[in-house]
């Protein structure tokens, strides 16, 4: 009995004293790294022709405030809203989080997912006559501000001046009209094919969003005549397809064309956004093209427009019920702020936050990619406004619609009158 009495004394006293080794340990070992202890903060973002800006910028964040580590989460561009809906109900969601559709926007507002940043916005030393779109992050139904505008995107005309050299074609290089466009296309498609047969004069993907948006002359809500609205982007959409000048929607679909598919040098223009300029320069630069390009403003209904139009505006929100609310508001001053801004703003990516300081240094980044300044100018000029949750509804059935008419799946006829029905449903 005595035994066993004194070698419960011994295991309990030897615990005790490796307990205590280890307490002296690790409490030495804290006071000589105070500053390992870190912040996790993490990040959603899906992965598009600026996913390795984001990232450097995100590492500059990172250098600025050692004390937050920051862990990105990513996702592709066509899953990204319902992964990120998954993400924020499931056990780990993320802190703050990229919004790639404004109707997102609306839709998380609805649900209660997002924290509203007036306060920590009203306290900052941000202005707000220095953010574009900042009114467009603002719910339209009690004018609060759930997100920052990060950067946003606007059309442009890129043209492979090779091919217009060897089909004796002057480039566009000037604002052109839509009539213009059409025209070039069907000119070029026809000198191209003999030289071959799979060259055409126009690249245009199946991206609903990006096609309307380049054709409308204002923006869509449930009070527009939608349909109307719709017709005349659409019926010119069709002509170019049925004349020729490019390759089928359908086909393009099938075959997952992206925006690179302009760089195999079949297509003697291409409409797409500003982004892509970064990744034409970058591969250019390893060699994986030899043409030469150029870039100018997206094409007009008539020769006296000069509006610019915004495809998109990327808003960066934070999780309502983050723990890490301090680090999450630092992320967002930091990427949305003139620190984010003139990082942009170097590689040719228009920031949301802007001054004379971010004009300049897009004008200079423009020389250095030798393209025309005036591309960068007047960025105040815009129209985008926030989604309703009516409209948030109506714009996804909008979106499906157009491209089952450009794909030959509903005619004009039945897919306009399809989304005059739900317009009219959704509108009562």
């Amino acid at each position: 009995m005595k035994k066993r009495i004194s070698l419960y004394i011994f295991l309990t006293s030897f615990l005790f004293i490796i307990l205590f080794l280890y307490l002296w340990f690790n409490n030495e070992n804290e006071n000589k790294n105070p500053g390992t202890v870190k912040t996790i903060l993490r990040v959603a973002m899906w992965k598009d022709s600026s996913t390795d800006k984001n990232l450097d910028i995100i590492e500059s964040f990172m250098s600025m405030y050692p004390d937050v580590q920051v862990e990105v989460v990513t996702f592709l561009p066509d899953t990204y809203s319902s992964s990120l809906d998954t993400l924020l109900n499931g056990q780990q969601p993320v802190d703050v989080f990229f919004i790639h559709e404004l109707t997102q926007l609306t839709n998380l507002s609805e649900k209660g997912v997002l924290k509203p940043l007036d306060f920590l916005f009203s306290h900052s030393d941000m202005d707000p006559g220095q953010y574009l779109c900042l009114d467009s992050l603002k719910n339209p139904d009690d004018g609060t501000l759930y997100a920052l505008p990060y950067k946003i995107s606007k059309n442009v005309l890129y043209y492979n001046r090779s091919l217009f050299s060897s089909s004796g074609i002057r480039c566009p290089d000037k604002i052109i009209t839509w009539s213009d466009f059409q025209e070039l296309g069907q000119r070029l498609t026809e000198r191209l094919t003999t030289i071959d047969p799979e060259m055409r004069g126009i690249l245009l993907l199946p991206h609903a969003r990006q096609l309307i948006s380049m054709t409308l002359n204002e923006p869509l809500n449930h009070t527009a005549n939608i349909p109307d609205s719709l017709n005349q982007g659409l019926e010119l959409m069709l002509d170019i397809q049925s004349q020729g000048s490019m390759v089928p929607f359908s086909y393009a679909y099938e075959k997952n064309f992206s925006e690179q598919v302009f760089e195999n040098g079949k297509y003697a223009m291409f409409l797409s956004d500003n982004d892509f300029i970064r990744t034409l320069a970058k591969d250019a630069s390893e060699g994986k093209y030899s043409f030469e390009w150029g870039v100018a403003p997206q094409p007009q209904w008539s020769s006296e427009e000069t509006l610019d139009k915004y495809i998109q505006v990327v808003p960066i929100c934070v999780y309502r019920y983050t723990d890490q609310s301090d680090a999450a508001w630092k992320f967002l001053s930091f990427l949305c702020g003139k620190p984010g801004a003139t990082l942009l703003a170097e590689d040719l990516l228009i920031p949301a936050y802007t001054d004379s300081g971010i004009q300049t240094t897009l004008i200079e980044s423009a020389k250095e990619y030798r393209i025309d300044e005036s591309l960068f100018h007047s960025l105040d000029k815009q129209w985008i406004a926030a989604y309703t949750y009516r409209e948030a509804d109506m714009i996804p059935i909008i979106y499906d619609t157009y491209m089952n008419m450009l794909m030959g799946l509903l005619t004009p006829e039945e897919g306009l009158e399809y989304i005059r029905q739900q317009q009219s449903f959704i509108s009562e």
